[in-house]
């Protein structure tokens, strides 16, 4: 069998019988990052190795299962909300994550974070005291995120 080409992943089948595929994401603070993906074919895997890649192809990020969203929020300011928001916009934006989103739910892992969640932290913000229009603005800049 032929070799990948470099940043194609791999794939290999694993002593307890299931395929795994591994995406090398570079390096982050000193340290490399790499996606593993599970399957029970190797079909399966593969068909979800190419998802990852053709995502980051396109310029999306790809996710890692213990991101928090705070970190999903650094990535989305810097990718999406810089290059297409007028620069106070951008200010505004980064406001309302720095000052509300991010010491409320920002140490969340992504994947984990429910309407539970953010409904709390929207009742918590109401009754520290925030006027209803930046409570507003929290909800709506979180949903453009999260979309």
């Amino acid at each position: 069998m032929s070799r990948r080409g470099r940043g194609e992943g791999s794939i290999r089948e694993r002593a307890d019988g299931r395929w795994e595929a591994i995406i090398d994401l570079g390096r982050a603070n000193g340290k490399r990052k790499r996606l593993s993906l599970y399957a029970a074919t190797r079909r399966e895997v593969a068909k979800a190795l190419n998802q990852r890649l053709s995502d980051r192809r396109n310029g999306l990020p790809v996710a890692i299962g213990r991101q928090t969203v705070g970190q999903f929020f650094d990535d989305w300011l810097e990718r999406t909300v810089r290059p297409t928001a007028r620069p106070r916009s951008y200010e505004s934006f980064v406001t309302i994550v720095r000052k509300h989103l991010g010491p409320s739910i920002g140490h969340i892992q992504l994947a984990s974070l429910t309407p539970q969640n953010v409904q709390e932290m929207m009742r918590q913000k109401r009754s520290a005291g925030l006027s209803p229009q930046t409570v507003a603005q929290m909800r709506t800049v979180l949903r453009s995120a999260l979309n």
